[in-house]
């Protein structure tokens, strides 16, 4: 790929330049003519990222590393135009960074032992004061990092560190506009935000201050998340975002948390007195009040003075600790799990760090001396034989449940014995004793009386809800036709979509050995035998996805920016999003091979309509197209595939039913693949209206997306398998 450099006009030539790195948005590439620089080349350019880059070229931070000959912050430093005469912004330039790994290398014990064993505690405050001067200098600047995560920052070996995604970030201009940060991890969010729509959020200085509380604890306390512990409430323990939410912070100086702190991590009185504080600051005072948290200057301040008070253990030159401490904790730590978390450089010499060593079988230190002992949690008593009380609450439950045997009763009676069964169950956890088994075997009677009578209620044909195995209340079941025939038509009655027969038999999937531009995922090329099947003669449109979202109570998704016309194709829908539509329209997703033959028949061609480009055949803005928006559904005739499927390249990526695979094709079987049996993403086909490179348009090229994931260029068609022999 050749691409323009807008500040000098030099042309660069990607094409044979290695990528550094690939992710669903974007790729980094070397650049071979500015070795200190890279390239970040987006799959979907759009207008909105040219304008916002613009906007921080124009206003760029201060470096606080640039005097120590390192890159802190990598920002853009250039855009990068496309050479098909429209000039669209395609990329950005920002400076290299070497030598760097991310943050999790470090503050984790197990891949700092296998990769900078040498990094000490004492290098951890300086990566944690180094990070807090980074997002001060962005601050400073009016900035919002938005996604604070772990992955966004690379350390040295020298603890120099680098926030990396800088466009990622939500940036404002003087005139008032921002562009938002879209993304974020839940156990780096405020709770404040928990559960919010981040592109519909305006973020704020303390979101970001939350986040970086979570790095500095991690950093500090061997990768400890604030919020683990040890849950000892009922039931299963809540995910991080719930104890975010509550405030569960199991190191909270006020109230009572249902959390004791993990037994493997560090004690919190190992960081600092001062830095002890800052953390209470930041997640229990910033809980109710956000502007309470600490700002990056307060850590930065805190960091440097925790730091100055470290001393060196006597034993292990490595072993850096507080000086508030009476001794080494690491020395603790080594003789209670066997491996030193900061080995000594001649252990390190002798490879013994790799060594899984058995823990020195000692008691801990008593009161006052090692480390200073976290408070005490109160332990279980051992159990005992106890007289078992009387449960009147269980026998009434059992004598319910009997009752509802009998078929008479059965109707009434049965859904009484649930609710009063329950209740008796309630009654014996809180009394204890034999009626405890007695009430759940009362439940779990009155239950099965309760289906009984449900069933019987079905069979009878009273107005009750058929169950899963019938088609939903709010739609019809589809009367397919018999026999059909390729170019069959069929409506379904459900949405109204024309759906088109594509015949049972095989067709040429995926692309040759050495045929470029193809990627290695669409190899092999093989022939692969299909069933007959029904597919969407068009992609589902917004009035179509209205419809299912009023008779399903959904809400519409967030509206693209031309806002929502009726005849477009949906857009801001997930696989799960176009999962539901398919259950509820009677339909499914296309497999992927389905999706592949319906869009090139069975002579292996490369485009729907032919094997030559031409861009006025789809939705795409290469060369003279250069659209903003998606088109209606059916706009180019004369692009349709061999069955006659509209739009199967441009306008909107379509979701399929498979999981995505890299190496799939290699063992797929021959006979109806339906892809991998899991994964991690989802495959996405067609390519989408704001593309201007051709290659992305071709019947066999694939792409993958998470299966949660949303944008103004993905929607979706339906399928539906009908195995006959047309």
């Amino acid at each position: 790929m050749r691409v323009r450099r807008e500040s000098n006009g030099q042309v660069l030539d990607l094409g044979s330049a290695s990528a550094l790195g690939v992710g669903g948005e974007a790729r980094i590439q070397a650049v071979p003519q500015a070795p200190q620089l890279v390239a970040k080349l987006y799959r979907q350019p759009t207008i909105e990222r040219a304008q916002k880059l613009q906007v921080m070229l124009a206003n760029p931070p201060e470096d606080p590393m640039a005097a120590q000959g390192h890159c802190s912050i990598a920002w853009p430093v250039d855009r990068l135009l496309s050479l098909d005469g429209t000039w669209r912004v395609v990329g950005f330039l920002m400076p290299r960074v070497g030598d760097v790994r991310p943050v999790i290398d470090f503050y984790n014990p197990k891949s700092r032992r296998q990769t900078c064993p040498l990094f000490n505690y004492l290098y951890l405050h300086r990566a944690a004061r180094n990070v807090a001067a980074g997002v001060r200098a962005l601050h400073v600047r009016g900035y919002v990092i938005g996604d604070v995560n772990e992955s966004n920052i690379l350390v040295a070996e020298t603890a120099l560190a680098t926030l990396v995604d800088t466009d990622s970030f939500q940036v404002a201009t003087e005139g008032g506009q921002l562009y938002r940060c879209p993304v974020g991890k839940p156990e780096f969010t405020p709770p404040e935000l928990q559960g919010k729509v981040f592109s519909r959020v305006d973020r704020t200085l303390e979101s970001d201050l939350f986040g970086l509380g979570v790095l500095l604890f991690q950093l500090l306390l061997e990768g400890t998340h604030p919020f683990s512990g040890v849950y000892q409430g009922r039931g299963d323990p809540p995910p991080l975002e719930a104890r975010i939410s509550a405030a569960h912070f199991p190191f909270a100086s006020r109230g009572r948390v249902p959390y004791a702190p993990m037994p493997v991590a560090p004690p919190f009185e190992v960081p600092a007195p001062a830095l002890q504080a800052l953390f209470r600051q930041c997640f229990e005072d910033g809980h109710a009040s956000p502007q309470a948290r600490p700002d990056a200057q307060t850590w930065l301040n805190a960091l440097n003075e925790a730091e100055n008070a470290l001393t060196t253990c006597a034993a292990n030159e490595q072993h850096r600790y507080g000086n508030h401490l009476a001794a080494c904790p690491w020395c603790e730590r080594a003789a209670r799990f066997g491996r030193d978390p900061f080995p000594s450089r001649q252990a390190v010499e002798r490879g013994e760090h790799l060594q899984a060593g058995a823990p020195a079988q000692r008691p801990l230190p008593p009161a006052g001396q090692g480390v200073r002992p976290a408070p005490r949690t109160r332990q279980p008593a051992q159990p005992q034989r106890v007289a078992q009380p009387a449960n009147p609450l269980a026998w009434l439950a059992a004598a319910l449940a009997l009752f509802a045997c009998a078929p008479a009763a059965r109707l009434y009676a049965a859904p009484a014995a649930l609710l009063l069964g329950v209740l008796g169950w309630r009654g014996a956890r809180r009394v204890g004793g034999r009626g405890l088994w007695l009430a759940r075997g009362s439940v779990a009677l009155s239950t099965a009386m309760t289906a009984v009578a449900l069933v019987g209620l079905g069979r009878a044909k009273l107005p009750l809800s058929r169950g899963s195995g019938g088609p939903s209340p709010s739609r019809v079941a589809l009367s397919l036709p018999a026999n059909p025939q390729r170019g069959a038509t069929f409506t379904n009655s459900n949405d109204a979509a024309a759906m088109l027969y594509i015949p049972p038999g095989e067709f040429t999937m995926g692309s040759r050995e050495g045929e470029a531009p193809a990627e290695p995922n669409e190899k092999p090329q093989r022939k692969v035998n299909l069933d007959g099947y029904w597919i969407y003669k068009r992609e589902v449109t917004v009035a179509q996805y209205r419809k299912f979202c009023q008779a399903t109570g959904r809400d519409m998704p967030e509206a693209p920016s031309w806002g929502w016309k009726d005849d477009h194709p949906i857009v801001n829908v997930s696989w799960d999003d176009a999962k539901a539509y398919a259950d509820w329209a009677g339909v499914a997703l296309p497999t992927e091979a389905q999706w592949e033959k319906a869009v090139r028949g069975t002579d292996g061609r490369e485009y729907p309509w032919g094997n030559e480009w031409n861009n006025t055949k789809c939705a795409n803005s290469e060369g003279s197209m250069d659209l903003n928006s998606t088109q209606p559904v059916g706009s180019y005739a004369s692009g349709i595939s061999p069955y006659g499927v509209h739009d199967m390249a441009g306008n909107v990526w379509e979701w399929c039913s498979d999981w995505y695979g890299s190496s799939y094709y290699a063992n797929a079987p021959k006979d109806n693949p339906t892809g991998p049996a899991n994964g991690s993403d989802r495959v996405l086909r067609g390519g989408s209206w704001i593309i201007n490179d051709p290659t992305r348009f071709r019947c066999a090229g694939r792409d993958r997306y998470g299966p949660g994931d949303r944008d103004v260029y993905s929607g979706f068609r339906c399928a539906l398998s009908r195995p006959d022999s047309g």
